[in-house]
């Protein structure tokens, strides 16, 4: 076992196959040993010695029952342990040298982390827990020490509905684990939750990943109930939830249950004959290795880590009596990281569509990175992204109706890749006609491509724009120029008479300047008021309408926003357009809604008093499993448990928790996530924690602000919340108040952290689900901020444009 953990061993190799290949190394003699190295080739020896008291044996759960999937899990008896690599040789690529990649800030081996982690939840059981016990006050532990900093140690993935915090089942210092939780414990490829951990790994270098499933899932059970529904078997057990989340046909039913559906499957397949309960331990554990499945087919970032050994992912399985069983890396995890994912995507027509805040973000993104000097970092030439794009359709996430200036390179000048901007161009940027190639073109991105964003980019020194100016200053007629050239300063010659009218004694360059916006914002309107369809979309809050500016000198786009009277043109009030172009003012909680059931009210409350007794220092003394009266969304920065910050009774909260605190996409897993359990347990209040000092608030600010572009799964987190970025730095930069550099950015963060908290709230009120919990069942979404210093969380209500959101003014009680 030492020889084998010290790494003196071939790697075993497929007949044919590209592996790599792992140097052999000696192995010390007993003689050679020193106490430091006997100490470590002790805690290596894992697998024969780390769990006594605390872990069942592999082997036993083998015993018990099998949890192989059919198509690609092997026995637990014959998985292969984690292997240490002093290099790697991919045939095919230069040769991999840990010692020269970014050292670890954790000081601990892979290894001894696990073991450790065994340790303490060895002390959870038995009620040994002295985590954190030196601090006089949790509210000490929000922020970390800057002179004796914890570094993260380990990554763990689990579900969001558990009788105890990570911290307290591993008995970890707080900080040491970075937790995501989302129903289920279930990765998708590319989703927040991977995101999320890349996101952990780049910035912390942590040196293990765990998923881990555990017993009584309640989202496992019921997909295996769909299971043994669908295979014919009779001793199904109710599940009256199931029915909302199916929905009315295949494609209505719930994301998370579509993705549960494959380990089920697969557990019936292995045990055809096997017990619900039987199905449900077997499911569970499959559920974990297809969710590192996903991690090291799609994950690059997961995936070189892995490949160099900085990084192992393992599995692990909490039992209802809190033990948790260690499984070890995915089976055939040297097959899974053969092939090393090309950390890129392209959208295709199978992609979902991106909101129209998200879409205008990554334009404003792009743009800033091509200001920079950080565009073009885009690798096109994997082939399964050309075959990708080549075959698998197109669903941009922008239309961009731009000029023909050859000096106005739209997909450059925002940083796009292939497949994402629907690209328009004419001189002048214009659109006149109703019936015209253009407007059916837009409406064609809108409607079958399922676009939600149309800019309309003009640009400075603008030839068709100077001339229309030009020719009405000099009191000509347009007509009068030569061939269809004419037709097209037509196009243009209100926005030249404007501009002159408002400017009469302005320079030649100002009036085009203002004639140059005064024209896109001509387009804008016209694109609104000629399409029905697209008219529709912008009625409904669905498709967004936006002007800009392109700089020829700069290469900056100015971003006008939305037409200021688009209330006029369309005809209706829209409170959710107000509260988009309307500056934040950020709410105390004093006036923000404290609820307004009284169920609610009393939901609200038991976390405001809980908080309270967190903020001093006390706890509630409570053991046994509550049920979830609220659901939390928290972000995976924060590093104390959701379930201290609100000293909650086990099970009390369902606590969802990933980078930045947000909802996802449409259909995504954590979209689903949350769905699921509205569905499931019917809670009167949701709250979207923010966190005061987030670094993926950072980041996302650092993003607007032209850094590199991050990997595709991070973008599915960055992407959420550059909205709110966008948004709190063109505010900030736009104000007129005068503010010192670090005011500014402080001001920047506080903006974007609140905003970010009602965008989550936002996309969560898309869903049909959510939106008749809130209107029909009393659900209520409030917004709110755990100060890091202070440890309270300040309440900000409910979403300020709530009426205009779903559609009807709802009442307190």
């Amino acid at each position: 076992e030492q020889a084998h953990l010290a790494g003196s061993y071939p790697r075993c190799r497929r007949a044919g196959s590209a592996s790599a290949r792992i140097p052999q190394t000696s192995v010390p003699t007993s003689s050679q040993h020193t106490p430091n190295t006997m100490r470590t080739m002790m805690t290596l020896a894992v697998p024969a010695a780390a769990y006594v008291s605390g872990f069942q044996p592999l082997a036993h759960q083998v015993a018990r029952t099998p949890i192989a999937s059919s198509a690609n899990v092997q026995m637990v008896a014959e998985m292969p342990v984690a292997k240490s690599r002093s290099a790697v040789i991919v045939e095919g690529q230069a040769p991999i040298n840990p010692a020269a990649a970014k050292v670890s800030k954790s000081e601990l081996s892979p290894e001894q982390i696990v073991y450790a982690m065994a340790q303490g939840n060895k002390r959870y059981v038995e009620g040994q827990g002295t985590a954190g016990a030196s601090k006089s006050s949790m509210v000490d532990l929000l922020v970390e020490d800057p002179l004796n900093p914890t570094p993260v140690q380990a990554i763990v993935v689990s579900c969001s509905r558990q009788n105890a915090p990570i911290d307290s089942i591993f008995d970890a210092e707080p900080g040491s684990i970075s937790s995501f939780r989302v129903t289920g414990n279930v990765i998708q490829e590319n989703d927040a939750v991977m995101g999320s951990a890349e996101f952990v790994l780049e910035e912390f270098e942590a040196p293990m990943m765990i998923v881990m499933g555990n017993e009584n899932n309640d989202a496992i059970a019921t997909a295996v109930a769909r299971a043994m529904k669908a295979a014919g078997r009779k001793d199904v057990p109710e599940m009256k939830h199931l029915s909302a989340l199916e929905g009315d046909s295949e494609e209505s039913v719930n994301g998370l249950l579509k993705a549960l559906e494959a380990p089920a499957l697969d557990a019936l397949d292995q045990a055809p004959n096997a017990s619900f309960e039987e199905l449900c331990t077997i499911a569970g554990k499959l559920n974990v290795w297809r969710s590192i499945e996903n991690m090291l087919t799609t994950s690059r970032t997961t995936v070189e880590r892995v490949r160099d050994g900085r990084l192992q992912v393992h599995g692990a399985y909490l039992g209802a009596d809190g033990k948790v069983q260690m499984l070890g890396v995915h089976p055939t995890q040297e097959e899974l990281i053969e092939t090393l994912p090309s950390g890129e995507v392209f959208r295709t027509a199978s992609d979902v569509a991106v909101p129209a805040e998200e879409a205008l973000a990554a334009l404003y993104a792009g743009n800033q990175r091509y200001v920079a000097g950080m565009a073009g970092q885009l690798d096109a030439y994997d082939e399964n992204l050309l075959a990708a794009v080549t075959d698998g359709g197109q669903k941009p996430f922008a239309i961009v109706l731009g000029c023909a200036d050859s000096r106005c390179p739209v997909e450059l000048m925002f940083d796009g890749r292939p497949g994402d901007i629907f690209v328009l161009r004419n001189a002048g940027n214009t659109l006149v006609s109703e019936k015209g190639s253009t407007l059916g073109s837009a409406e064609y991105a809108v409607g079958p491509l399922d676009s939600k964003l149309i800019v309309v980019s003009g640009h400075t020194k603008c030839g068709a724009v100077t001339a229309t100016v030009q020719t009405v200053l000099a009191g000509g007629d347009t007509a009068s120029v030569g061939g269809s050239i004419g037709k097209v300063l037509d196009d243009i010659v209100d926005a030249a008479k404007q501009a002159i009218k408002e400017m009469p004694d302005g320079t030649l360059e100002e009036q085009v300047k203002l004639a140059t916006k005064i024209n896109v914002f001509n387009s804008v309107k016209r694109i609104i008021e000629f399409s029905d369809s697209i008219k529709e979309g912008v009625l409904s809050g669905a498709v967004q309408v936006h002007g800009s500016v392109y700089d020829i000198n700069t290469g900056k786009v100015e971003f006008y926003g939305e037409h200021p009277e688009l209330e006029k043109i369309v005809g209706k009030e829209m409170p959710v357009y107000q509260f988009r172009n309307s500056e934040y003012t950020s709410r105390v909680s004093s006036s923000a809604s404290h609820g307004r059931s009284a169920i609610a009210r009393a939901s609200l409350q038991r976390l405001t008093v809980g908080n309270e007794r967190f903020v001093k220092g006390e706890s509630q003394k409570a053991d046994e499993t509550s049920e979830p009266h609220s659901i939390v969304i928290g972000m995976a920065c924060q590093r104390v448990p959701v379930e201290k910050v609100f000293d909650a009774a086990p099970g009390e909260l369902l606590v969802q928790r990933v980078s930045g605190g947000i909802a996802g996409k449409e259909g995504s897993t954590l979209f689903s996530s949350v769905e699921y359990s509205i569905s499931r347990y019917n809670p009167k209040t949701l709250v979207v924690l923010a966190d005061s000092d987030s670094k993926i608030v950072r980041a996302a600010i650092d993003q607007v602000s032209g850094d590199v572009i991050p990997s595709a799964p991070q973008r599915g987190v960055l992407d959420r919340v550059m909205v709110s970025a966008m948004r709190a730095k063109m505010q900030v930069d736009s104000s007129s108040k005068k503010m010192t550099s670090a005011g500014r950015d402080l001001k920047i963060q506080q903006v974007t952290t609140e905003l970010n908290a009602f965008y989550t709230i936002e996309q969560l009120l898309k869903s049909d689900i959510v939106r008749k919990a809130v209107v029909e069942d009393g659900l209520e979404l409030h917004a709110a901020v755990l100060d890091e210093q202070t440890g309270k969380v300040k309440m900000l209500g409910e979403h300020p444009a709530l009426a205009g959101l779903i559609g009807t003014e709802l009442k307190s009680e």
